[in-house]
Formats: C-alpha cells, sequence, structure tokens
C-alpha cells in the first residue's frame, strides 16, 4: 500500500497552539534556551501526525506568544510551515536550518510535549527530546525515519549510560 501523501490544505486547519503564560515567563528569565517546543499526535486527514510548535525566545520576550514555525510529522514524511511576517510558508528543507540548530538549544514546553514525542517515536525509556534531538545528526527528517531501527538502538545505548 501506498504511503499517503501529507496534504497542506488540511494540516491548514490545524489550529495554532499560542505558548502559554508560563513557557512566557520562563522565556523570560533563562536566556540559555532559544527554542521550546509544543508537541501534540493529532489525526489529521486520517493520518496519525506528530506537530511540532516551535516558538523562538525573542518572540516570547516581546509577549508574541505565536509560533515561528512547526513541523508536521508522520512515520514517512514531514513538511514545515514557517511563518514570515507572520503570514504561513510551506518549507520541506532541513529542520536544522530553520532553527539554526547547531546553535539552538531546545527545550519542551511541558510533560505532555515529552510524552507526545516519546509516544510518536516510541521510545519510552529514554528522555525524549534526546529522539528529537538526534534529529540533528541526519541531513532530513526523512532521512531519520529510513534507518530508524539503527538509530534507535544506538540512542538506547547512550541513553542507558
Amino acid at each position: 500500500m501506498a504511503q499517503k501523501k501529507l496534504r497542506k490544505p488540511a494540516l491548514k486547519k490545524s489550529p495554532l497552539v499560542q505558548a502559554s503564560s508560563q513557557i512566557v515567563s520562563i522565556a523570560k528569565r533563562n536566556e540559555d534556551i532559544r527554542f521550546y517546543i509544543h508537541a501534540t499526535i493529532k489525526n489529521i486527514d486520517h493520518q496519525r501526525i506528530l506537530v511540532l510548535h516551535v516558538y523562538h525566545r525573542e518572540q516570547l520576550i516581546k509577549d508574541d506568544t505565536s509560533p515561528k514555525f512547526r513541523v508536521f510529522l508522520t512515520k514517512t514524511d514531514y513538511i514545515s510551515q514557517y511563518y514570515i511576517d507572520g503570514k504561513p510558508k510551506w518549507l520541506k528543507g532541513r529542520m536544522e536550518t530553520m532553527m539554526d540548530y547547531y546553535s539552538a538549544r531546545t527545550m519542551t514546553c511541558n510533560d505532555a510535549s515529552e510524552d507526545a514525542i516519546r509516544s510518536f517515536l516510541g521510545d519510552d525509556d529514554c528522555f525524549a527530546w534526546r529522539l528529537i534531538q538526534g534529529i540533528k545528526s541526519k541531513s532530513c527528517i526523512s532521512g531519520y525515519w529510513r534507518d530508524i531501527k539503527s538509530w534507535k538502538s544506538r540512542l538506547t545505548e547512550k541513553c542507558s549510560k
């Protein structure tokens, strides 16, 4: 059976999640964290999709609770919706490029986000954010999905240390 493609019109209907006042408060006090991630698993267009809302600290400290971008992930595909001057633009580029990932420090917004990432990626034994951070070692997220089994075993070894 062929894999179902992500359809932009269906994804666009997914409501934006604004950053909570608690995250804004944390961002104002913590200069070390650059990006905050809110993760949920949604059923969109009959597909199980991990939705990552990414908030930039620079926006949060100005009380702008809108996400900088959001990423829609299935087990075989992904697409990002990046906001430029408040207008959405669809991107298929590398996630780490969008986040200036190599210099970025990130954290999830809450325990529910950690649980969503862990549940979606199927690893209950390891701190969930390490799974997302591991994506940065790949050239793109789709490359991550292609060799998830070998990568997960390496991650499990790292987490057990």
